[in-house]
């Protein structure tokens, strides 16, 4: 079977990209997606890719780069991440995914970006194989309990004395968090309304450790999670005085939440307060566990063990380098947050 790649017309291609999406990735990759991701990315418009059958015309592929604004060694540098790869299950074969991802590098280079990264799924980790790519670094997804509920009634019966043991383990949680709680004499407290410039003024100063990470100015975090069309987050946030010093921000799912974004000044105290006033928050709506997934060479993941968090799965990242010397071997900065969408 030939397989052709196009660079695709992000006006002209609208209709025939969205279709590939929702088919291939998720019916939420809709119209208004597409408009937020596609077009309206403060660090750029995307770039994309169709692949179609050469012998019937049939487009059966699309893939993606989103550009993102990085900090490297305190330099900034524009660099993107690879998403919205998708092959119509009739064509799932690694020749046709192998052709439309070597386009998509060589797209990539020739835009000029720094490095790319992705967090690629198991079958998408093969094509990265085939291309001669092994990840380089991990995001590693880290777990905390907060309420016992849902374990104890899936192995405890009857529910009167799941109830009674549940409510003796959410006492010990809760009571163990008390202990652990960092001191500090900022103030948080819920953000509401639109990131101003005292978030690009901390983006600036702030160097998440010193690591690698993406540039978080205020308008890339209104675009981010304010704009986003079909999810709602919720933002902590940490000053001293009038002075923003930190930020927590995170999402509910049911009955579990995530935190997708965690930064800050180098002060691991109102670093650490931040996750514990979220966990207080999240255990207030009975919310059974909180996860902050963070690339594991990153040393703050060593503060959410002291916190009570516990490594779970984690998931490869994989970088690929256009201008020599632009990625930091490790450690780097990587969240939940960080992804495309």
């Amino acid at each position: 079977m030939s397989v052709v790649v196009r660079p695709a017309d992000l006006q002209a291609d609208r209709a025939q990209l969205i279709r590939l999406l929702s088919d291939t990735l998720n019916s939420s990759a809709d119209a208004r997606r597409f408009e937020w991701l596609y077009l309206k990315n403060p660090d750029g418009a995307a770039r994309a890719w169709l692949a179609k059958d050469g012998a019937s015309g049939h487009y059966m592929g699309a893939s993606a780069i989103f550009p993102r604004r990085v900090k490297v060694r305190k330099q900034e540098i524009t660099a993107c991440i690879f998403g919205d790869f998708g092959i119509e299950r009739d064509y799932r074969t690694l020749g046709p995914a192998v052709q439309l991802q070597r386009a998509t590098l060589k797209g990539m280079r020739e835009a000029g970006f720094a490095f790319g990264y992705d967090l690629p799924s198991t079958s998408m980790l093969g094509v990265y194989r085939r291309l001669e790519i092994e990840p380089a670094q991990s995001l590693l997804r880290m777990a905390k309990p907060l309420r016992a509920n849902r374990k104890i009634s899936q192995a405890v019966k009857p529910a009167v004395v799941a109830g009674a043991a549940s409510a003796a383990a959410n006492f010990a949680l809760a009571t163990r968090d008390s202990l652990r709680r960092s001191k500090s004499s900022a103030d948080f407290s819920a953000h509401t309304g639109r990131f101003a410039a005292e978030f690009t003024e901390l983006a600036n100063r702030a160097d998440a450790g010193g690591a690698g990470h993406v540039h978080r100015t205020a308008e890339y975090l209104n675009w981010r999670f304010l704009d986003h069309p079909q999810r709602r987050y919720e933002i902590l946030t940490a000053r001293e005085g009038k002075e923003l010093k930190g930020y927590l921000i995170f999402m509910e799912e049911g009955s579990d939440a995530r935190i997708v974004d965690w930064f800050g000044e180098d002060v691991a105290e109102i670093r650490n307060s931040l996750v514990s006033h979220a966990v207080e928050i999240l255990r207030g709506r009975n919310t059974e566990t909180v996860s902050l997934p963070i690339s594991a060479s990153h040393p703050w993941r060593f503060e959410l063990e002291s916190l009570g968090f516990r490594a779970r799965e984690s998931q490869p990242i994989v970088t690929v380098e256009n201008k020599a010397g632009a990625v930091e071997r490790a450690p780097w900065f990587f969240l939940e947050g960080d992804r495309e969408s």
